[in-house]
């Protein structure tokens, strides 16, 4: 379930990105404060994914991973 979510998470924030690369150029000021907060969410999800991630990269088939 967890996977499943984080992949969501992952995907949502690549999709925004690509919406903010489009818009930067021509967005208004309003428009760029929404995207900075999406952007922001969409950070914080990566980064509670990696951290929850980074104590896997260590284990061993045998431990469980």
């Amino acid at each position: 379930m967890a996977d499943a979510v984080e992949e969501f998470q992952l995907g949502m924030g690549h999709q925004l990105l690509g919406h903010a690369h489009a818009m930067l150029p021509t967005a208004p000021a309003g428009e760029l404060r929404f995207l900075a907060e999406c952007l922001a969410d969409a950070l914080g999800n990566a980064l509670r994914i990696a951290e929850s991630r980074w104590p896997r990269r260590d284990r061993t088939p045998e431990d469980g991973a």
